[in-house]
């Protein structure tokens, strides 16, 4: 492996060894149950009750950047009830914290879930012990997102991205330290390193592809990459420059894509992309992440009639239908 320099830990969960990649070391598994589970084909770790993992000593050298990004499939326990006033209050779940000078209450990074009674969390990002804290807009459990926060010291900015997406913060309190001056972490995932109450749980959910940068060379450009091709792509130089094959209607896409062969054996479709990609999925159904948010995109859905009375519509329940038509989109 031939890893960019800025790259300082990163966890792909291959195996239940738990490997941390830069350092070529297994984290450490603590708990009532040493044991690490992770899914199989290396799409994740099971974030257990009583169990978290931690590796010790990375040296990280975080001053005035970082990147943080990650796939997390979230839970939901329900509410806690306040045993004073005996409302229903939201629980708390660690996700990932960054620890200097071993000690919990030096905290440089901690990032926890929250619940919420219908169903949904929110993710809050708390950096220097609390010093500043902010909040994502509620998501969905049950389904992997795709999350990747930015700190950048020099202009005093948090940027939390999810599915590829910046986010409106929410509950946004402090100021954004503008050096964190940290050498060596400890780097906990699901550790609850605050305290223990009424309202705070260890996670259960999946956690995968844990990457820590020490600079914020923030771009469009890799956060596409990581979400699409899979995190080696950015920061891999021995696969940087490598084109992967077999995957999806990929995420940004260009606007016009020609498709020059296709082959179907049954199982899958595959597709020669005018790009140089070779796309392969299923042939029942194809899905795009593509929002189509202006009008001259949307009057692309009612194409010219090939035959006279059939054509390229969407039918009520949002799927397109394409009868004997070409569209372009």
């Amino acid at each position: 492996m031939a890893f960019i320099s800025s790259v300082k830990f990163l966890s792909m969960f291959f195996d239940n060894s738990c490997y941390e990649s830069i350092s070529q070391e297994v984290m450490t598994v603590k708990g009532s149950d040493t044991n690490a589970i992770t899914l199989s084909n290396g799409v994740g770790y099971v974030m257990q009750q009583d169990q978290f993992l931690v590796k010790e000593n990375v040296d990280i050298t975080i001053n005035r950047n970082f990147i943080i990004g990650f796939w997390l499939n979230s839970v939901n326990p329900g509410m806690a009830v306040d045993p004073i006033t005996g409302q229903n209050v939201s629980v708390e779940m660690p996700v990932l914290d960054l620890i200097y000078d071993g000690y919990f209450s030096n905290r440089l990074v901690s990032i926890y879930e929250n619940t919420e009674e219908d169903s949904q969390n929110y993710m809050t990002v708390s950096i220097s012990n609390g010093d500043y804290k902010a909040s994502t807009p509620l998501y969905d459990i049950g389904v992997w997102h795709y999350y990747w926060i930015v700190y950048n010291g020099f202009s005093n900015n948090v940027d939390i991205y999810m599915d590829g997406e910046e986010v409106v913060l929410q509950n946004v309190s402090g100021s954004v330290p503008n050096n964190l001056s940290s050498d060596l972490v400890d780097v906990y995932i699901n550790k609850n390193v605050v305290s223990y109450d009424y309202n705070k749980a260890a996670n259960f959910g999946y956690i995968d592809n844990v990457i820590i940068f020490n600079n914020n060379f923030h771009s469009d450009i890799p956060l596409q990459t990581i979400i699409n091709k899979g995190v080696y792509y950015a920061i891999d130089t021995d696969y940087m420059g490598v084109t992967e094959r077999n995957q999806c209607l990929a995420f940004e896409d260009p606007y016009r894509i020609t498709v020059n062969a296709m082959v179907d054996d049954m199982s899958y479709v595959y597709l020669a992309r005018s790009d140089g990609n070779i796309l392969q999925g299923s042939p029942l159904f194809w899905e795009t992440r593509k929002n189509l948010t202006f009008t001259n995109e949307l009057e692309l859905m009612n194409e010219t009639e090939v035959v006279p009375g059939n054509k390229a519509q969407i039918t009520s329940d949002g799927f397109l239908s394409i009868n004997n038509s070409i569209i372009e989109i």
